[in-house]
């Protein structure tokens, strides 16, 4: 059985420097992982635009607009650092980051049923169980990632998720634990405003 790989990210550096070193050892499972999600991005995009999914210079010139960056924030910062660790355009992996949001607009796109657990073990240590029901795409298990964010020079907490994936879906920390479920598509609100729903939890675990 292959290992997880373990990447540590300090959250004191620039948004924008912080996953370039991190992320260059896992660059091969970012690209992989990127396409699957972008071939799945553009099943939701009429034909004629889906080709901005695969033209770089295309897609990089529209998202080059002041407003859509503004949109995207500190999320875009941290994908231009991804940009640099696996030669994906910042753009192409900001699309990715937002792929949950993106099947919330489509009401049963990706039925899931997640849920978690927390209890103490018999030596009164948390113990926190986790079951993904996500399929996008079928074998993203294999991109599993655990990351370390670190900040002051300490370990503030520890995350469970995918190569590439700057948000959070399963993350630890000393007193606490959190994880994000699926929401039913009929009561999450529909907009463009706002960070992705994963990245919002991330800066809140930040």
């Amino acid at each position: 059985m292959k290992s997880i790989p373990e990447i540590e990210v300090d959250l004191d550096a620039p948004a924008n420097e912080r996953w370039i070193r991190p992320c260059k050892k896992i660059a091969g499972k970012v690209q992989d992982l990127t396409q699957s999600v972008l071939d799945l991005c553009a099943e939701f995009l009429p034909p004629f635009l889906q080709p901005l999914l695969y033209k770089r210079t295309a897609f990089a010139s529209l998202a080059a607009d002041p407003v859509i960056r503004m949109f995207l924030g500190p999320l875009f910062q941290e994908c231009r650092g991804l940009s640099k660790a696996t030669g994906i355009p910042a753009q192409l992996l900001a699309v990715s980051n937002c792929a949950y949001d993106v099947s919330q607009y489509v009401a049963g796109c990706y039925p899931s049923a997640c849920s978690s657990a927390v209890f103490h073990d018999s030596a009164d240590r948390p113990v926190m169980l986790r079951f993904m029901d996500w399929c996008v795409p079928e074998d993203i298990a294999r991109y599993t990632t655990v990351v370390h964010y670190h900040t002051g020079g300490e370990l503030a907490y520890s995350s469970l998720g995918f190569a590439g994936f700057l948000g959070v879906v399963t993350a630890v920390g000393p007193a606490w634990a959190v994880a994000l479920n699926q929401a039913p598509s009929a009561h999450v609100k529909k907009s463009i405003f706002g960070h992705p729903a994963c990245y919002a939890m991330r800066m809140a675990c930040d």
